[in-house]
Order: C-alpha cells, then sequence, then structure tokens
C-alpha cells in the first residue's frame, strides 16, 4: 500500500492541528526538528496511521531496528519519506524501502558520487537529465534504506539502474493519490535493478519522483 500527501502550509497553526491528529510516539520523534520538517514528519507518521488502520491493523507505536528503521514485530514492513512540501508511506507484506525526492538542480558533481558508469552514460544523452539524476537518487536511496550496509554511498554506487523511457511533463498523466490503491494501480514503472529486489518509479505531480524498492 502506497500513501501521498502534500502539505499546504507549514505555518504554526499547521503544525498545532497536525500535532492534535498525531500519535505520542510520533510527536517525540519530530520534537527536536526545525518548523517545517517537523511538519512533514508528523504528516508521514499521519498516513502510517491511516496505512495501518486501512489494512486492518491496529494502531501502535513501531520499534526502532538498528540504522533507526521502523517495524512492526506483528505488523506490515513499512517505510517513510518526505521531501518539499510532500510526504509519502509505504506498507508491504515484505521487506521495503521507499524515498521521495523533488526534482531540482543538484550539485554537478552529484552524478559521479552516486552512479555507475552505465549511468553516466546515460545522463549523458538524457532529455532531462535532472529528472533522470533525481529518478535514480531516489531509487538508490530506496535501495539503501532496505538493503542496508554501513556505507551508503559504496551501496549507491554499485547498484545499477536502468531508467525507462519515461514521458515528457505534458504526457505524463495525474496520479490519482490514494490511501487504498495498490502499487502496480498507481501506474508506476517498473525499473531493472539489483537482484532479488523489485524496484518501481512515480513522476508525481509537483514535480516529485518516488522510487520503492521492494524485496522480490
Amino acid at each position: 500500500m502506497l500513501l501521498c500527501c502534500t502539505l499546504s502550509d507549514c505555518t504554526t497553526g499547521a503544525v498545532e492541528r497536525l500535532e492534535g491528529l498525531s500519535s505520542p510516539w510520533r510527536l517525540v520523534h519530530s520534537m527536536n526538528l526545525r518548523k517545517d520538517r517537523r511538519a512533514l514528519s508528523l504528516l508521514a507518521g499521519r498516513l502510517l496511521d491511516t496505512g495501518l488502520r486501512a489494512a486492518g491493523y491496529a494502531v501502535t507505536e513501531p520499534l526502532a531496528a538498528k540504522g533507526g528503521k521502523l517495524y512492526f514485530p506483528n505488523g506490515p514492513f513499512v517505510s517513510l519519506s518526505h521531501s518539499g512540501m510532500m510526504a509519502a508511506c509505504a506498507l508491504s507484506k515484505r521487506p521495503v524501502g521507499l524515498d521521495l525526492q523533488r526534482v531540482v538542480a543538484v550539485h554537478p558533481r552529484l552524478p559521479a558520487r552516486i552512479c555507475t558508469q552505465e549511468e553516466l552514460l546515460y545522463l549523458q544523452t538524457s532529455p532531462a537529465p535532472t529528472r533522470d539524476i533525481i529518478a535514480l537518487w531516489a531509487l538508490k536511496e530506496a535501495y539503501f534504506k532496505e538493503a542496508g550496509g554501513k556505507n551508503s554511498l559504496l551501496v549507491m554506487q554499485k547498484a545499477n539502474f536502468t531508467l525507462p523511457a519515461l514521458p515528457s511533463k505534458e504526457a505524463q498523466p495525474s496520479l490519482p493519490l490514494s490511501a487504498k490503491r495498490a502499487l502496480p494501480a498507481l501506474q508506476g514503472h517498473r525499473i531493472a535493478g539489483p537482484g532479488g529486489w523489485s524496484f518501481w518509479l512515480w513522476e508525481l505531480p509537483e514535480n516529485y519522483m518516488l522510487a520503492l524498492c521492494e524485496q522480490a
């Protein structure tokens, strides 16, 4: 199950409203964050609570595994992410990693730091290199969140992804963001990546890329 939501504003009033809707554990988790990050963290927690209810699970406090990844001993595997003004949450019966990134200009050295040689060659001829480096970044972050490892940069450098021919902004259909839709129903792109895992990529409205890694 995949859930996404955009935050309309990060005013004090908006944060207070989210605080009133949030679980105690999420309030503690986001306590020391600055206002905009706190609002997104609370929104991600709210999506998690909504997803648990929709999937028939009790809303309980998750535990934190080594590295800070949330898990439920008797519940689904979960992953949260937020960027810009959007938050996302994934729930699955299998290990899952999720990453959300806003499409913005990146440091010119980033591709060389995180991409394989094949990916760098692809970016050189890409008609939308900014979008595609963000897509690769999101895929690698989602993979690292679940596959793990002590060196995130090393994991990213070794993980090779083959992007499909993504449609242009004008041709991209509007994506329904629903708490009750299964991942394939969201018309995402299946991505070829490291073995043993399934990868999906969505180009969301308002210039966001959402990547999901799920154990095959």
